[in-house]
Order: structure tokens, then sequence, then C-alpha cells
């Protein structure tokens, strides 16, 4: 049975990846540094900050997710995707042990941060939306 489970996980997470892009997804992310990042995040009064990696498949599951937060309360929340491959050098100095990952900030500073898969209903209720 759990051989099951893993298969049907595996066919969502490869649907996901061939999902087409609107033009109001959100777009890879990608700083010089983190002082950027810290700049760009407290120039935002809401901030979601979504780390991923393209071999993730857990981030695949969630990408959905992310793009119809964004796509819904874009007035509420500025949402930055960062691919944490082609951020290598300052992502290490967040210490993010584990991807996906999100990053919730209000005003620069962190608010809430969560790893692994969540679902889009418990984002929302964690963002207060």
């Amino acid at each position: 049975m759990k051989l099951h489970k893993y298969y049907i996980l595996l066919s969502i997470a490869s649907l996901a990846h061939f999902m087409p892009i609107s033009a109001q997804d959100i777009q890879d992310t990608v700083f010089n540094n983190k002082s950027n990042f810290e700049n760009t995040i407290a120039a935002q009064s809401n901030s979601l900050v979504y780390f991923y990696a393209d071999w993730c498949v857990s981030c695949k599951l969630m990408n959905a997710s992310i793009h119809q937060i964004n796509k819904k309360y874009s007035k509420q929340i500025k949402v930055v995707k960062i691919n944490i491959d082609k951020n290598k050098e300052w992502v290490s100095t967040l210490e993010i042990p584990a991807i996906p990952a999100l990053h919730y900030y209000q005003a620069g500073k962190i608010k809430w941060a969560f790893l692994g898969y969540i679902s889009k209903k418990k984002i929302i209720k964690q963002l207060n939306f």
C-alpha cells in the first residue's frame, strides 16, 4: 500500500512540473547577496518568501498553491520565489535546513517560518487572510 501512495505522489509531482505558467505567475528572484535580499524584504509591508529547488518533489507539489496565493492576495502580500540552487552563496547564511521553506515577513522582520510541504489552506490560515 505504501508503494502505491508513493507512485501517486510522484505522478502528481510530474504533472505539477508541466503545469503552464501564466503571465501572472511568480518569476524566480535572484539576489546578488543577502543585503540585497534584506533590503527588498524590508521595503515590503508583508512578504512571503518561498525557498525551493527544481529537483524537490515537495516543492513541485507546493508550486501551484504558492502561485494561487500570489494571484489571489497580491494586494496584501508580496510573494518572492527563490531557487536555492541559483542563490547558493547567500541562502546558506539563512541556515535553511530543508526545502520547501516558507518565511513570512512583516516590515522586514520574520514572523513565521515553515519547513516542508504545507497546504494552501494552512498557509492562508497562518497569514490571517
